[in-house]
C-alpha cells in the first residue's frame, strides 16, 4: 500500500511468489517475504517450466528414495509390527515397544492415531482428486504447476491450493486405465476430508 500496488498485486506477490497462506505477513518485516520470492524466482525454469518438483511415478517414490538412503547409512526398518506401547520417560518418548522389543530412539514420528491423548485437532482440510483428459487451460501445458486462490478473493481464512500433475509424472495414467473403461476417464472425481492435527509429543 507504501507503493500504491493494487491489491491483485499483493496478493499475486505475497500468495503466488511468497506462497503465504494467509495475509497475517502483510504486517511482519519484510525480510522472509524477500527471501521467499527469491527461492521462487532462482527455482523457476531450473528444472522445466514449473518452479515445483514432483517425483515421477508419484509421492510413493519418496518413501522409497528414504528407505534405500537409510539402509546404506544402517537404518532397519521392521515393517508389519503392532504397537504394544510408546515408552515415554521424563515427558521425552524413548522407544516404541512390539511384541515384547523395544525399538528405542531419540524422536518419534508417527500418525495422530497412535497417540490421540496427545494431540489436538486445530483445523479441517478438504481434498479433492480430479482425473482429467485434457490439460488445464491457461497453464501453459506445464508438466506440474499449482493454481492459489489468495483468501480475501473468496471470503476465507486461507488460501485455496490446487497441485496440478500431468502424464509427464506417469502417477495415474496407466493405472486408470486398467481400472476405467475409456468412456469413464474423463472426469473422475474423489473427495476426501481429513484433519489437520498438533501433537503434543516431543522429543
Amino acid at each position: 500500500k507504501k507503493f500504491d500496488l493494487g491489491q491483485d498485486v499483493i496478493d499475486f506477490t505475497g500468495h503466488a511468489l511468497a506462497l503465504y497462506r494467509t495475509d497475517d505477513y502483510l504486517d511482519q518485516p519484510c525480510y522472509e517475504t524477500i527471501n521467499r520470492i527469491k527461492l521462487y524466482s532462482e527455482s523457476l525454469a531450473r528444472y522445466g517450466k514449473s518452479p515445483y518438483l514432483y517425483p515421477l511415478y508419484g509421492l510413493g517414490e519418496l518413501p522409497q528414495g528414504f528407505a534405500r538412503l537409510s539402509a546404506i547409512y544402517g537404518g532397519t526398518y521392521m515393517l508389519n509390527k503392532p504397537i504394544e506401547e510408546i515408552i515415554v520417560q521424563n515427558g521425552k518418548v524413548i522407544g516404541v515397544k512390539s511384541e515384547g522389543e523395544i525399538a528405542r530412539c531419540k524422536q518419534l514420528i508417527c500418525d495422530p492415531s497412535y497417540v490421540k491423548d496427545r494431540v489436538e485437532k486445530v483445523g479441517q482440510v478438504i481434498r479433492v482428486i480430479c482425473i482429467l483428459s485434457h490439460p488445464i487451460k491457461n497453464t501453459n501445458d506445464a508438466n506440474s504447476c499449482q493454481i492459489i486462490i489468495p483468501q480475501n478473493q473468496v471470503n476465507r481464512k486461507s488460501d485455496l491450493l490446487a497441485s496440478v500433475t500431468s502424464w509427464y509424472q506417469k502417477t495415474w495414467e496407466q493405472k486408470a486405465r486398467s481400472l476405467f473403461p475409456a468412456h469413464m476417464m474423463p472426469p473422475l472425481i474423489l473427495r476426501q476430508r481429513v484433519m489437520t492435527l498438533k501433537t503434543s509429543i516431543r522429543g
